[in-house]
């Protein structure tokens, strides 16, 4: 029996990490004729192939962003959203300055607009197929499916110019626009590579209530409260960091899969993943419905989710009774393994890593 162990171990092993593997995957992509109620990655993308046919760079200030721009603007009215551009000078945190045109569309105007924001400007050196083309594509969709929804929600979509600059969009909004309304919560989608699971890695603000929303709405939630917290200590910043400094309740998804084309030349739509555009979709979309349901209580929450099948959702003052169970199960693992000679230089190459963790 003794020696079936470790083949039972090694089975159970392989079994686990194949589960993971397919529950974090980003799903398949819905076709062109999925219902119109729905987000699909290949009306998607089609989309995104209208906006930027050349695929090319269009950084901040070029002629070519201007074309971008102009495409997006007709897309949208196409959709009868109303549609303006919001043009002015501003001057980001790092000492960048740039005239900026950010597009502005709004559905069901009234107070407390649930913003869905991505940036629709590239990187000199690529053409920002993913970056930040996944999020101008998923808000385009969305912006679609959600005409074929029977939801009042106000929202905004905010197409914002100049990020890979600085954020001087979000900056350029947060200054002149945010006072004319009274955001209730921003749902950004951003990309740091071409392909992989559109992960909810970054909250701000009291997320309770956008954490159960998410939980509710994602039908495949790859999220965890450690995300934010290792995010919260990297030099990376993107436009939901402007809407954070101003108090806005929000969540950020991106993927990390492919991280080498990542403001590169290769960054183009032949390497956007559909899959990962369908996760992007599913996770925008359903909470631009789902955020009509939720109460946007005051709190923060511990979260995490089971394989990709659910979140765990738990009021962040539970944290140390957490941590304190947790090292209370390492003792008892220490004290079992010793009861039975394991040799502590052993023990400690297999489980001496686990307090460093809790901690």
């Amino acid at each position: 029996m003794r020696r079936l162990l470790p083949v039972v171990a090694l089975a159970l092993l392989l079994a686990c990490w194949v589960l993971v593997s397919i529950r974090v995957s980003a799903p398949a992509p819905k076709p062109y004729d999925a219902p119109l109620n729905e987000f699909s990655a290949e009306r998607a993308y089609e989309s995104l192939r209208s906006v930027l046919p050349t695929n090319t760079p269009h950084p901040t200030g070029s002629p070519e962003q201007r074309r971008v721009r102009a495409r997006i603007e007709a897309r949208l009215r196409e959709l009868d959203y109303a549609v303006r551009v919001q043009r002015t000078p501003v001057c980001g945190r790092y000492g960048v300055c740039a005239v900026v045109e950010n597009v502005l569309a709004e559905r069901n105007p009234a107070p407390g607009p649930r913003v869905l924001a991505a940036h629709y400007d590239s990187v000199p050196a690529g053409p920002g197929g993913s970056d930040d083309g996944v999020g101008v594509a998923t808000l385009l969709e969305v912006a679609r499916a959600l005409r074929h929804r029977a939801t009042r929600l106000p929202t905004l979509l905010l197409f914002s110019d100049g990020e890979e600059a600085g954020l001087l969009g979000a900056e350029a909004f947060v200054r002149d626009e945010l006072p004319k309304y009274e955001i209730a919560a921003v749902v950004n989608v951003e990309a740091r590579g071409t392909s992989g699971a559109a992960l909810l890695f970054e909250t701000s603000g009291p997320n309770a209530w956008l954490v159960a929303a998410f939980a509710r709405a994602s039908p495949r939630p790859v999220t965890s409260s450690l995300f934010p917290a290792v995010y919260q200590r990297l030099p990376n910043d993107t436009d939901l960091s402007v809407f954070a400094r101003a108090g806005i309740p929000g969540v950020n998804f991106a993927n990390i899969g492919g991280i080498a084309h990542y403001h590169t030349p290769q960054d183009d739509l032949d390497r956007l993943s559909l899959r990962t555009l369908q996760h992007h979709g599913d996770a925008a979309l359903g909470l631009a419905a789902g955020l009509e349901r939720a109460d946007p209580l005051a709190g923060r929450s511990l979260f995490f989710d089971v394989l990709g099948l659910f979140v765990v959702q738990l009021p962040l003052r539970y944290s140390p009774w957490l941590y304190a169970i947790a090292s209370l199960l390492w003792i008892a693992v220490l004290a079992l393994a010793f009861r039975r000679g394991v040799r502590v230089t052993r023990f400690l190459r297999g489980f001496g890593s686990l307090p460093l963790l809790v901690v």
